[in-house]
This record gives structure tokens, C-alpha cells and sequence, in this order.
């Protein structure tokens, strides 16, 4: 990347609320196993292999060279369908919960410059 270029980069965030509810019942807060490339190696969907913190891509960002670092919670469901959620009545609950705790929405943001 040249000098001064900037790094835009979304990931699912690892505090999410709805992940934690799923990992707290004993489930992954991962994509279904079944889909995953360990158990179908000609499926070209790899999922997320690790999921981040807001901290740690601060970290990693930081000690691989760009600086002005930012990372923010964000919350990009208005943007996909949702139609197809589960929790689809629970989401007013969560929305407020977002609001008040950032931690908890699903997405994080990173933008940096080299």
C-alpha cells in the first residue's frame, strides 16, 4: 500500500450480542458446520476463522504499520435483509441494548492510514 493510503475494513465482531446468547447455549457463534471448508472441501464459502475485538484490531493494525487508527462498534443489519432472522421480535430489545452497550452490536469498523 502506498504512504498515505487508507485501510477500510469491516469484520463481525466478537462481543456481539447475539453471539454470546449462541455460546452460552452451547451452540457456535460461528456459519453452520456443515457449510464450513473442513467438512466440504469443494465449497468455496470459508467463513470467519476467528473472530476480532475492537482491541485487537487496534493491536494489529498498529504493529504492522498504519497509523490514525480507529475502530469502531457498528451495526450493518439495516443494510442485509433481515427478513430471515431468528430473533426478528426480540430486535427491538436489542436495538436499545445497542444503543446503550456499542460492545454489543454485531460489526466492527476499522479505518486506518499508512
Amino acid at each position: 500500500m502506498k504512504t498515505g493510503g487508507r485501510l477500510i475494513l469491516t469484520t463481525p465482531n466478537i462481543s456481539y450480542f447475539e453471539g454470546l446468547v449462541k455460546l452460552a447455549a452451547g451452540r457456535s457463534n460461528l456459519g453452520p458446520l456443515e457449510l464450513s471448508y473442513a467438512l466440504s472441501p469443494k465449497n468455496d464459502w470459508r467463513g470467519h476463522v476467528r473472530l476480532f475485538s475492537k482491541q485487537e484490531l487496534e493491536i494489529m493494525a498498529s504493529r504492522v504499520g498504519f497509523t490514525e487508527v480507529s475502530v469502531r462498534y457498528m451495526d450493518f443489519r439495516d443494510i442485509m435483509a433481515r427478513k430471515f432472522s431468528r430473533y426478528r421480535r426480540f430486535e427491538p430489545y436489542f436495538r436499545r441494548m445497542m444503543y446503550v452497550f456499542p460492545p454489543y452490536r454485531p460489526n466492527l469498523l476499522l479505518l486506518a492510514r499508512t
